[in-house]
């Protein structure tokens, strides 16, 4: 295979790639590229699928002012495919021996005192296999910004980096932030090798984490090389953004990860955790070991969504995980989130019509969520996923009398040698085989049922053979709004039907509910309940209360009134003991890696 890699990379030009980001204070980056050619139509490709994204990005969008040019004189016309939109074909001339590339690339995504530098959306590249293709990047910054990155560093100075030679596959793996304000913390504790939380944020006061960050980064790191066995990265780095200007959300990478919040991230600590942790299992689960569907030979080959539900579905359920193993949560807090997993995907319309496992197969079309996400259902790979695996980790510790678990599949499929970064394909019939050898059993019925059949119900199967079951009484959870970015609201699926936004928006409206009944529709907001102005407070008082709740709303700026009945009061989820059996949890929360 390494010779192989090595014929077909002297098959292809080096490119020189140079950025120059001076300018990303308003949105710009300015793009030079240079490398060999011969004469003849070129074909060039600009990244169209893009990893973690599981679809098509579409960045060529952001290109302005493209030009070509031959030796450094010639000028060449560039002509667009008209199926493959970022293909483009140009001539070489007789006797041109290299071609200059230059372009802007308009991206707003920063702040103006941090950005992130994701190369995908900042090259173009000749027509090849990313594993065959070799760049020679170099990064230009604005004065006195700095750089944080899992791409080896060449040299450095005067604002100027310059990047050790790196395949297209593991430059555009290996993206960088950069910013004014700056601190690196080692987290390495009893790793051998290092890891790093890369800190970039709008204010130097919000470079400095609290302790039990740090605490917990290392503990987590620890407790996954404990499960596993093993690390596939040289080293490892939590790339992380503080803004209320940009850079927001996560995305995962072999080496490094984008982590982004608002400038409340340390306060909205349980967030932040599943973050933090969701990402980093990506190292193991999607960028080690991946689904073959999504692994691809370059960026325009169309990706396969179909096994999301284990890519992104058990790096859930892991995310939660790690969480409370690493004490970023307790295990009520564990408990809690669980149970709001369950209501957030049981007794749905969307259940009754469409598998979980088209969620996934389905993201190339557009998956986000949205209005009347119960009806039609939308990301449920992620959150449904966290009972399912559950189901899975408990039937292998009834199948074995507790002697194995989920974590013996996780170090027999994501351990091995730590060669650093390298990629295992797999398919469903891989993951069985792999689950069969930790505790025979039908996998592959258990798996099919659950996630390629309708289940117009949520089994609590996991629950119960963990010794616990779902009820509902009026005690807030007291995970609620802590989690997935929440900015307030309320959680009234379970009673009334509905999901309200801290302002008073419907942001989902349960079909058959009490809410839908009364003609409300998402997107609509609350202007007035009972006659007095909304408030969170006010709404659960009028939920409990129950009877007629006399509503004013406002949908695309018309006013109507509104009421709805109901007599069922408030009824939030909480896991509860199941009496007479045994407590399977504490041995599933409880770390391995000593502290």
């Amino acid at each position: 295979m390494i010779l192989a890699l090595a014929l077909a990379a002297a098959q292809y030009p080096v490119v020189s790639l140079n950025v120059d980001a001076r300018e990303i204070t308003r949105g710009l980056y300015r793009v030079h590229e240079h490398f060999r050619v011969k004469p003849g139509p070129l074909t060039i490709w600009f990244p169209n699928w893009i990893p973690g994204g599981h679809s098509q990005g579409h960045p060529i969008n952001n290109v302005i002012d493209f030009k070509a040019t031959a030796d450094g004189k010639r000028r060449l016309a560039w002509k667009r495919d008209l199926v493959e939109m970022s293909q483009f074909t140009l001539n070489i001339p007789k006797g041109a021996k290299e071609i200059d590339l230059d372009f802007t690339i308009d991206d707003q995504g920063g702040s103006a005192l941090l950005s992130r530098v994701d190369w995908l959306g900042l090259l173009w590249y000749p027509a090849g296999p990313s594993d065959a293709i070799t760049f020679q990047a170099q990064l230009q910054m604005p004065e006195g910004w700095h750089v944080a990155t899992a791409l080896p560093i060449e040299s450095e100075g005067n604002d100027r980096v310059i990047f050790k030679p790196a395949s297209l596959t593991r430059l555009i793996d290996s993206p960088a932030e950069i910013g004014e304000h700056f601190q690196r913390y080692d987290v390495t504790g009893t790793s051998s090798v290092k890891h790093y939380f890369d800190v970039m944020a709008d204010t130097e006061e919000a470079t400095h984490p609290p302790q039990k960050v740090l605490d917990c980064l290392r503990r987590t790191h620890e407790e996954m090389e404990a499960i596993t066995g093993a690390h596939h990265y040289r080293d490892y780095h939590w790339l992380y953004t503080q803004s209320d200007k940009g850079a927001f959300d996560g995305l995962e990478h072999h080496e490094s990860s984008e982590d982004g919040t608002g400038m409340d991230g340390y306060k909205n600590f349980e967030d932040l955790a599943d973050l933090l942790c969701h990402e980093y299992f990506h190292s193991y689960n999607g960028k080690f070991r991946r689904p073959i569907g999504l692994c691809t030979p370059d960026y325009q080959k169309p990706m396969k969504d179909d096994l999301l539900w284990v890519y992104e579905g058990l790096t859930q359920f892991m995310g939660h995980l790690l969480s409370c193993r690493a004490g970023w949560w307790t295990q009520e807090q564990w408990r809690e989130q669980m149970a709001l997993n369950y209501i957030e995907m049981n007794g749905h319309e969307g259940r009754t019509w469409r598998p979980l496992e088209d969620t996934a197969a389905g993201i190339p079309s557009g998956g986000g969520r949205g209005g009347w996400s119960s009806a039609h259902r939308t990301q449920d790979y992620y959150v449904e996923m966290t009972i399912i695996w559950l189901e899975v980790d408990m039937t292998i510790r009834r199948l074995t009398h507790g002697a194995k678990s989920l974590m013996d599949f996780e170090r027999l499929f994501y351990g091995g040698p730590s060669h650093g970064p390298e990629l295992k394909p797999y398919t469903f019939e891989d993951l069985c085989a792999a689950l069969n050898k930790v505790a025979k059993y039908d996998w592959a019925g258990l798996l099919r049922t659950r996630v390629y059949d309708l289940q117009p119900v949520l089994s609590q199967r996991g629950f119960e053979l963990a010794g616990w079951h779902i009820v509902y009484n009026d005690t807030p959870n007291i995970m609620m709004g802590k989690m997935y970015g929440s900015k307030g609201g309320i959680l009234l699926a379970t009673s009334i039907g509905a999901m309200v936004s801290g302002d008073g928006t419907f942001t989902d409206v349960i079909p058959g509910m009490a809410v839908d009944k009364a003609g409300i529709s998402p997107n609509m907001k609350i202007t007035s309940l009972n006659g007095e102005k909304y408030s969170d407070e006010a709404m659960k008082n009028a939920v409990q209360a129950g009877g007629t709740i006399k509503l004013t709303v406002t949908y695309k700026d018309e006013p109507r009134n509104v009421e709805i009945e109901y007599a069922g009061g408030l009824r939030w989820p909480h896991l509860e003991r199941l009496p007479g059996t045994p407590d399977r949890l504490p041995d599933l929360l409880r770390p391995l890696a000593k502290d």
